[in-house]
């Protein structure tokens, strides 16, 4: 067991190094050490993520209170893109929300937190997941399992290892990768099938319309964050669709 007493000094030669350093490369730099509360860090950052609405879907994390099951997404943060807060996160669910999903083959590209795949699930999807940081797929199944859902297949890489074609497609990255990944994405499309992109910045739009040659059914803006839909018919008149912010 360590003494207060050891602890102390080990902090305070410790601080006293890291003045020295600065004073050498900042030797006007102002240096101010404060005590700060020891606090429950977790719990803080738990408090910090609070519950979202997502189309139909309420995103919560474990700790907060459920409502309807079937109405939510559980995601835990950590170091994988997908809580629900994010424009192009809510973007993506919405427009898979336009379309008839019971039934489809669906690819998460690069499926991060795995909450798009989640949701198309719940709207009745055979979903596969793919993403090329083994972590992150390893969390995306973990989430599935979480909210009741299983994942058909899933594997580390990228849609160039899809190894057959999908009636929808979801790709929330970025616009970059998005376009140096176009060939691979079509390929691996459904004859009529839905296409769906996001992760891309609006003042990025046009670079990634010019880039896709499919035929645009709508587009999304959450946020500054563009969604476009290529494809697939929405299951309603697009006459309808009132907040496609074209």
């Amino acid at each position: 067991m360590v003494e207060n007493g050891t602890i102390v000094f080990a902090f305070e030669g410790r601080t006293e190094a890291v003045e020295r350093r600065v004073r050498t490369l900042l030797p006007n730099a102002a240096l101010l050490w404060r005590e700060k509360e020891n606090r429950e860090w977790i719990r803080e950052y738990q408090k910090s993520f609070k519950p979202v609405r997502c189309g139909r879907f309420r995103v919560r994390t474990s700790w907060h209170k459920s409502l309807s099951r079937r109405g939510e997404i559980t995601i835990d943060p950590a170091l994988v893109f997908g809580s629900g807060h994010h424009g192009s996160t809510r973007g993506c669910i919405e427009a898979l929300e336009k379309f008839d999903m019971n039934g489809k083959k669906v690819l998460d590209v690069g499926t991060g937190s795995g909450i798009l795949a989640i949701a198309a699930a719940k709207m009745g999807a055979i979903v596969d997941l793919c993403d090329t940081d083994e972590k992150a797929l390893s969390a995306a199944v973990k989430n599935c399992e979480q909210n009741e859902v299983a994942p058909r297949k899933f594997w580390v890489g990228s849609i160039a290892g899809a190894e057959e074609s999908y009636d929808v497609i979801v790709a929330n990255i970025v616009s970059d990768v998005l376009i140096a990944i176009r060939d691979d994405l079509i390929r691996a499309l459904e004859a009529g099938g839905a296409l769906i992109l996001s992760g891309i910045l609006e003042r990025f739009g046009c670079r990634v319309r010019e880039a896709f040659s499919l035929r645009e059914i709508f587009a999304l803006k959450r946020d500054g964050w563009l969604t476009i839909a290529y494809g697939l018919p929405l299951k309603r008149a697009l006459n309808t669709v009132k907040d496609a912010n074209l």
